[in-house]
């Protein structure tokens, strides 16, 4: 997933796009897909370099048991 962070570390949920292009290993199913989008939403990181934010890429996997 594409996604972009405010200058807080805050993600951004407008911001997060599917991005199959980045992966040919990336999923098609719905399902994960809304499942990482909701984890994604809960992160917060940690703003080291100063900047105003940033955008980038977040892979998930996921794994059956």
């Amino acid at each position: 997933l594409k996604v972009c962070v405010n200058a807080s570390g805050n993600v951004i949920p407008s911001s997060i796009k599917y991005a199959p292009d980045r992966n040919p290993n990336t999923t098609t199913n719905l399902q994960l897909r809304k499942q990482a989008i909701a984890a994604l939403n809960k992160f917060k990181f940690q703003n080291v370099s100063g900047s105003n934010g940033g955008c980038g890429f977040v892979n998930f996997t996921f794994k059956v048991k």
